[in-house]
């Protein structure tokens, strides 16, 4: 029997058992939080929301969230967990996946410029060796995002990350400190704009101090003559001004003061308010004489600009110190709301954590009584009859020790992982299943590497067709298994019979697929590879 399917390969390419999303309802009209079934805690500031067109939504939200934990999700959600690097190809070996969308009314919305959504993992993985990345669906990439962030659990998150919590009892609850901190922001932005407009006010004042007259020296000739005083307000208060030549002109001939210009013309000097660019013009503009020129004053004309001047300065003394003390007011109010926040977030930081308490205690005490049911269930001992207990146990205590943290600044796939070439490689060739039908190709081909918590998707585009079969490269001293969907059924190599078919330096392999009806769900699929050996 032969058959043979589409070679487009789609970026994102899910299994037929999808990973689901939880649903929650949120009020944007102020910050608030969300606690998963997995512990995973989701913050959401209040304005961190936005329309197609930017604008801030209010009211109720729809957000829907999924996380993607191990090698069962990563094949059901057909993510993408490659990753290109200077031309080197890595598969990405996951500590937690996740995706997140929020909607109002059909609207998709995404995160505010500037803003973030915190969303708090529990897992067993050290963040310290895992990078962020965020999947870039239009370019089909994934984009670096920096080193992983992390917090070693305390006992009180503990508490909340071992119990199963109600996905929907917690959602909209008050927010922790972070949160309660987004708040007051718009109070402090006003204190902070404040502070900077006065700021800008006294740096304005500082560089508009009144000229001081200079008196003007007899024995010399100075130029004299009218301009507009409107372009310069610090000497629009004086009159009968004259202008001394400075020193630093090397080349002025006493001739220019009794030449026929036609044009004189004044700009701001090398030292604004102390000196001034003179530019005298004759012959149409065609003959040029710049000066640097400080402004002085004769007899009467000195006398009466320095009172002017005494009286300027008052003002303008004044008026600085209005100014100063206005700065100072609004940083000893900014430092104060600062103190009486930081108590404000302290106190509902601390009414937060108890009330999750509380309702984590009421949720764990009905998910022991749930579990003890289940223990007492034929079907679910059968179901798990071929898992090892005691490494769940000890794998699901790992699960808590530390949590990641993901600063979310777009709506889509965050990743925490760990960039991977395959050690010790061999390649194999696969192309049937268990009845010997042979696919050119088959179905997408997810090799699992039981060392490691990731899968490698072998898509029928990956098509070797000179051999008539997949060219799946693996690691000869780690358990593999291979899984694919044939029919819309999951079919399994387990490492058993990979080890055998692998062996003595076989690489050509017409592999046997065990095809397993009875997978249906993400968690069937889970029990699969885990009691697989």
């Amino acid at each position: 029997e032969h058959q043979t399917l589409a070679t487009v390969k789609p970026f994102i390419n899910p299994a037929p058992i999808a990973v689901s999303y939880q649903t929650y309802t949120i009020n944007c009209n102020d910050s608030t939080g969300i606690i998963t079934p997995s512990g995973t805690i989701i913050e959401i500031p209040q304005g961190s929301l936005v329309d197609a067109n930017g604008n801030p939504v209010r009211g109720n939200v729809s957000l829907k969230y999924r996380e993607f934990k191990d090698a069962a999700d990563f094949i059901c959600g057909g993510i993408p967990m490659t990753y290109d690097s200077a031309g080197t190809k890595y598969f990405f070996e996951s500590a937690d996946m996740f995706d997140i969308m929020a909607s109002q009314e059909n609207t998709v919305l995404q995160v505010a410029a500037g803003k973030k959504l915190l969303v708090n993992i529990a897992s067993g993985y050290d963040p310290q060796n895992y990078n962020q990345y965020y999947l870039d669906t239009v370019n089909k990439n994934w984009v670096y995002k920096g080193k992983d962030k992390n917090a070693i659990c305390d006992s009180s998150m503990e508490e909340k990350t071992k119990s199963k919590i109600d996905p929907n009892s917690l959602a909209g609850i008050p927010d922790s400190a972070s949160l309660h901190a987004s708040k007051v922001a718009v109070n402090n932005k006003v204190v902070e704009e404040k502070i900077v407009g006065l700021q800008k006010e006294v740096a304005a004042l500082e560089k508009a101090r009144p000229m001081a007259p200079v008196k003007a020296d007899p024995k010399i000739t100075h130029f004299n003559f009218n301009f507009d005083m409107k372009d310069f307000p610090e000497m629009a208060v004086y009159k009968d001004i004259l202008f001394d030549v400075g020193k630093e002109n090397k080349n002025f001939k006493e001739s220019y003061y009794d030449g026929d210009w036609e044009r004189v013309t004044m700009e701001d000097g090398p030292r604004k308010g102390v000196n001034f660019k003179m530019t005298l013009s004759r012959k149409k503009g065609k003959e040029k004489i710049e000066l640097i020129v400080y402004p002085v004053f004769d007899g009467k004309n000195y006398d009466l600009a320095k009172a002017k001047y005494a009286e300027l300065l008052a003002d303008y003394n004044q008026k600085l110190a209005a100014k100063t003390g206005a700065e100072i007011a609004a940083m000893n109010e900014a430092k104060m709301r600062i103190e009486v926040q930081k108590k404000e977030e302290e106190e509902q930081e601390k009414k937060v954590m108890e009330k999750i308490a509380a309702r984590s205690k009421i949720y764990k005490e009905e998910e022991a009584k749930r579990r003890d049911q289940q223990t007492k269930s034929k079907e679910r001992k059968l179901a798990f009859a071929k898992l090892d207990m005691q490494e769940l146990a000890q794998n699901q205590a790992l699960t808590e020790r530390f949590r990641h943290i993901v600063s979310v600044t777009q709506m889509g796939f965050w990743n925490n992982d760990c960039p991977h070439t395959i050690r010790n490689m061999q390649t194999i060739y696969t192309s049937t299943d268990a009845h010997n039908h042979t696919y050119s190709p088959m179905g997408v081909v997810y090799l699992i590497d039981k060392h490691l918590n990731a899968c490698i998707a072998y898509h029928p585009a990956d098509y070797d067709d000179e051999k008539k079969s997949y060219q799946i490269d693996y690691d000869i001293l780690s358990e593999n298994i291979l899984v694919t969907f044939i029919d819309g059924k999951a079919a399994v190599i387990d490492a058993d019979d990979f080890k055998k078919c692998t062996g003595h330096g076989k690489e050509e392999q017409e592999f046997k697929y065990d095809i397993r009806p009875d997978i249906r769900t993400v968690d069937d699929l889970r029990r699969l590879i885990n009691s697989t050996q």
